[in-house]
């Protein structure tokens, strides 16, 4: 492609240069990775996320439980004989940086898929530049869930789960069923997080539940908590629960802090606080009793098909780690892009997986219901309340 790139700038001044860079990075794939085809025996399907820093558990879990299903998908013959390959590429936690590694991977890759990008910032960064239509190559999964992405929906954006929005609703309607009334939030501040917070007041005072106090913390995944546990030390003492709205080592800080300052004040996450992540860096087993919305069956059911099968395939083909609810959800997810792309009769076609994932009707994936419409991509309707027991594994 040779001539002028021209580069006009959207509506919002602060997305200027992004814009920018997604157009001339846009520009140089368009030829190029038809060029650069990979091996004709694989399908790749690309994860682009923080693998190094404080996000990394995010990112792996994810990885660990995609790569569960298609290592077994691949056992049985691949995808109409084609292997499929889950590709990782470490990017920084930076929306400028994740917007560039995308535009780069489709050119060097070919993608049919783009998988699970991390963090509120980048994910508003990659929808406000419209990185997945410029590409032609769709998005499965996000964490967060976020709300604010739903509606209108994107047809190139596919998520595994309700919205973040319904978890905090849950978890608020949790709190009221158990007779408290006065809470506090901490959470990321940032445009998603914050949105959050004022669901919550809604929420809240639709049953009778007072928000007392807010603490907003930096969103980096490096909070500084001494100031919020400070407050809910002295001014929160009133507050029967907190609703943490952070990443989770933030939160198992937060639990482990205040247990240690002999505050039994019960403590709520989305799911983004997964139990094995919050009970991996909690202290002195203060994970314990840390109540958390769940937008996919408990992976350790023993009578939930879906959950079993997660489990063979996860020990046969990642057999140096444990599963966790992250990880099954980025198992459910493989198995949604797997079943749409047997049915595509090219399945190296992003833009046939696209369409077939679109016409994913409802249907059992083992005791779980998930399809996706024109009108509907929310992929699964689920969502529950689950508790980490002592061992560090949900209970529900």
């Amino acid at each position: 492609m040779t001539g002028i790139l021209l580069c006009v700038p959207p509506a919002r001044p602060w997305a200027v240069r992004l814009f920018c860079v997604v157009l001339a990075f846009a520009a140089a794939c368009l030829a190029p990775a038809r060029a650069l085809a990979q091996d004709k025996n694989a399908i790749t399907i690309a994860q682009v996320a923080p693998f190094s820093g404080p996000m990394a558990f995010y990112a792996q879990s994810l990885h660990e439980g995609m790569q569960a299903y298609f290592g077994w998908i691949n056992q049985q013959g691949g995808v109409r004989g084609l292997r499929v390959e889950l590709l990782a590429v470490d990017t920084p936690l930076d929306p400028e940086q994740t917007v560039q590694a995308y535009a780069q991977t489709a050119r060097l890759h070919n993608p049919v898929a783009f998988v699970y990008p991390l963090s509120p910032t980048v994910i508003d960064a990659l929808m406000d530049a419209k990185i997945a239509r410029r590409l032609g190559i769709p998005i499965v999964g996000t964490v967060p869930q976020m709300y604010r992405r739903r509606h209108p929906v994107d047809p190139n954006l596919f998520f595994v789960g309700v919205s973040d929005a319904r978890e905090v609703q849950k978890i608020v309607e949790h709190i009221a069923t158990l007779g408290m009334r006065r809470i506090a939030v901490v959470h990321w501040n940032d445009a998603t997080t914050t949105g959050l917070v004022d669901i919550i007041r809604r929420e809240a005072a639709s049953r009778g539940v007072a928000v007392v106090r807010e603490f907003p913390i930096l969103p980096d995944g490096r909070g500084d908590l001494a100031g919020a546990i400070e407050g809910l030390d002295k001014e929160g003492r009133s507050a029967s629960a907190v609703i943490s709205l952070l990443a989770a080592p933030e939160t198992a800080k937060l639990v482990s802090d205040l247990r240690a300052r002999g505050s039994r004040m019960a403590v709520y996450g989305p799911s983004y606080n997964d139990a094995s992540l919050v009970s991996k860096h909690a202290e002195n087993g203060s994970h314990h009793g840390v109540s958390i919305s769940q937008i996919v069956p408990n992976p350790d059911s023993s009578i939930l098909p879906l959950a079993i099968d997660f489990r063979k395939h996860f020990a046969a083909h990642v057999p140096q780690s444990g599963g966790n609810s992250l990880s099954f959800q980025g198992y459910i997810a493989a198995r949604l892009i797997v079943q749409a792309l047997l049915r595509c009769p090219d399945p190296k076609s992003a833009a046939c997986l696209r369409q077939e994932l679109e016409n994913t009707r409802p249907h059992d994936l083992g005791g779980l219901t998930a399809g996706y419409s024109a009108s509907n991509h929310d992929g699964l309707s689920y969502v529950d309340i689950g508790v980490v027991s002592r061992s560090g594994k949900l209970i529900r």
